[in-house]
Order: C-alpha cells, then structure tokens, then sequence
C-alpha cells in the first residue's frame, strides 16, 4: 500500500478529524425488519470501526418522509422516536475511534404505493419508475416541495440529535437525482429545463440541512455523474454538476457513485 499513503492520512472536515480516508458507503444489508439500527446492526458496524475504518456511512437509504418508502427494507427516520436508537450506534461506532454518518433520502418516484401507509408517490414529474415499485407519480407542487425540504432538515437534525458526525444527501436515483436527471425532471418551472434549475432541489435541500445543524456537523452529497448509457446525465454535465456545487460551497464533500 506504499502507492497509496493518502489513505492512511487523517482527514479534517470542519474541526472534526476521520483517522484515515478509508470509509464504508451506505448499503443495506438487511438486518433490520424493524426499520431501525438494533442489535445485530450496531454489532455490524462496530465490527467496521474496531478494524480501522476512518468513517462508517450506514443506513443506505433511510427514509425521512412518510410517503418515502423502503422497498429494500432499510431504515426509516421518520420520528423523534427513532433517536436513541441512531445514538446507540453512534456511540458504539465512535467509541472504537470510527466517524459515522447516516445516508438519507427520499425516494420520490422510486417508491411503491401497496406498502407503509400506502401514500401517493410523489417526483419532479408524471414519468413512471423503471424499477423498484413501478409507481406512476403524481408531480410535486411548490408546496410538496417545501414539505420534502423540511423532512430533510428534520431527519439531518435528528442525526446531529442522536451524536453523529454528519448527514449524507443521495441523489443519485432518489428525490434530488430525479429533479437532477432529464430521464425524470420535465417540468417547465424552476426546478427543470437547465441544468441549474434541475440542480435547484438539492441545493435548497443542502442549505436548509446546515442551517438546521451545528457548525461541525458534516453534510455532504452522494450523486450519480454519468448516466450517459440510459441517455441522461452526461458525464460531462456530472463534472458540471461538481463544479456547480462547489462553487454553491454548502456541501462538505462529494461522495461520486
């Protein structure tokens, strides 16, 4: 490993150091029926932490909002109820020397409607789910919008609640990689055409995530760059889609899937 000294290198993000750059990226190993963090997930990941790791992303796909549901059978973090369970895991993961963050979403058009409280799924426009549940959406409003913005600052703060280290968005397929992507943004109002309206959603979602939390606490973005082989995202538009949001300067990191 002597070609990649980087690695071992601790890294600081706002005043807060991972002992190393090697992390695990949020998943779903499905150990967790009752939709939060129990015993076998917090073993799970201390077994991560005890072996090095500088940073554990859990809870691929954990879900903030009522009408997002899991068709992985992942987490949810739809309540205040939810905490102590997500600070459990924090302190076992950090208690072997780890950082952890929780990966959370929600999952727009990439839902189903027979499950959960069987809720109308909701997504920038009417353009049907090529997998997962299929569902036919109904388009967002500007006041769903505003809804879905806020399940988002209510997840990330229960995160920081809970004792983590910080919150990673996805886009990718998920809420903000849908407005993102052409294959299922059509709108004609600001969150669609160009690349910067299409982009609008996740940068609002970003702002209000770190104004809702403390000064140290991570809020980073997982997005997809190349969607080229579907006929969406370029790569080209991807490397903007960077660009972009460093110039924003809200985003911690990017995690690029």
């Amino acid at each position: 490993m002597t070609a990649y000294k980087a690695l071992f290198q601790p890294l600081e993000i706002r005043g807060k150091t991972a002992r190393n750059r090697l992390f695990s990226s949020g998943h779903v190993p499905g150990y967790t029926p009752e939709g939060y963090p129990n015993d076998r997930y917090i073993a799970y990941n201390r077994e991560k932490a005890k072996g090095g790791i500088g940073l554990i992303t859990f809870g691929g796909s954990t879900n903030i909002a009522r009408e997002s549901t899991s068709i992985f059978g992942g987490l949810n973090l739809r309540a205040d109820d939810d905490i102590p369970h997500y600070r459990r895991l924090a302190r076992a993961v950090q208690g072997e020397g780890a950082r952890i963050m929780c990966q959370i979403t929600h999952m727009g058009r990439h839902c189903r409607t027979d499950c959960a409280e069987w809720l109308p799924v909701a997504a920038p426009s009417q353009v049907r789910d090529p997998g997962g549940g299929r569902a036919l959406p109904r388009e967002m409003d500007e006041e769903d919008i505003a809804l879905a913005i806020q399940d988002y600052v209510t997840g990330a703060r229960r995160l920081a609640e809970a004792g983590l280290d910080g919150v990673e968005i996805i886009s990718s397929m998920h809420l903000p990689g849908q407005f993102l992507s052409t294959l299922s943004n059509r709108r004609t109002d600001g969150y669609g055409g160009s690349l910067e309206n299409r982009l609008r959603f996740l940068k609002e979602v970003l702002e209000a995530c770190r104004a809702a939390v403390p000064d140290d606490f991570w809020v980073g973005v997982r997005y997809t760059a190349d969607e080229s082989n579907e006929g969406g995202i370029s790569a080209d538009e991807g490397v903007e889609v960077a660009r972009l949001l460093g110039e924003h300067g809200v985003a911690d990191f990017l995690n690029v899937n």
